[in-house]
């Protein structure tokens, strides 16, 4: 009993953390797409433009690498024009510039251009807005990606991503196996607070990578459905006390 009493606590404590952390994160990637689908609207062109790839968080003293695989799917010799716009420190100044990329029937080439903390919006997110223009019969592509940018030294955006997604899900693994081993489970509420734990896990690891794929609006859905799922896990239980 007295190691329920001491291991139980813990368990909540370490599982809760890491919850958090989680949550932390996919709010942050919800918001970031979010943003970047809001800035200049005007832009929307006839299908995505898949191969834009962007770094999800940078750190301040970072340069990231922004880039777009352009390709020509025609027989015959083209030219493609990419025309970017980025945020400029604010919603109202753009970073706005046109590559013309030449290529051959079947090639395809990589335009690559840096950003920086300088470029974020409230300090916190970049907003990147890409258009590769029609040129028949290929057609016209866009697509828009947002960048966290963080205030942790001494390490990348990337480290500091793998960092956090790495500690959320070994705290919220060691939580819920503390929980089980301290006989957690040997009631029927213990069972339904290991059930709860599986089930919140489970939303935001889902969460995270709906976020890192860019579908900011079912990730938005299943964020409010966490969030509302937390609330009412911990109602329950603080009401069977």
């Amino acid at each position: 009993m007295l190691r329920r009493r001491l291991v139980d606590p813990l368990a909540i404590l370490v599982f809760s953390t890491g919850l958090l952390l989680g949550m932390a994160l996919f709010a942050g990637l919800i918001w970031s797409d979010f943003e970047s689908i809001l800035f200049d609207p005007a832009w929307r062109r006839e299908a995505p433009l898949r191969s834009l790839r962007c770094p999800v968080m940078i750190t301040r003293g970072e340069t990231g690498a922004v880039s777009v695989l352009v390709s020509n799917p025609l027989d015959r010799p083209t030219e493609r024009h990419l025309r970017v716009s980025m945020s400029a420190g604010s919603l109202i100044l753009t970073h706005e510039f046109t590559v013309a990329v030449p290529l051959e029937p079947g090639e395809s080439k990589s335009v690559v251009w840096p950003v920086t903390a300088d470029d974020a919006v409230y300090g916190r997110v970049i907003m990147v807005n890409a258009v590769l223009r029609r040129r028949y019969p290929a057609p016209g592509r866009q697509s828009s990606c947002g960048i966290l940018v963080v205030d942790v030294p001494y390490l990348t955006g990337d480290q500091v991503f793998g960092l956090a997604l790495g500690t959320s899900v070994l705290a919220m693994a060691g939580g819920y196996s503390l929980w089980v081993k301290g006989d957690g489970t040997a009631g029927k509420r213990g069972r339904q607070a290991a059930r709860a734990m599986l089930g919140l896990a489970g939303g935001v690891l889902a969460g995270i990578v709906i976020g890192l794929i860019g579908w900011w609006l079912p990730g938005l859905v299943l964020f409010i459905i966490v969030l509302i799922a937390i609330g009412v896990t911990i109602g329950y239980f603080l009401n069977r006390t």
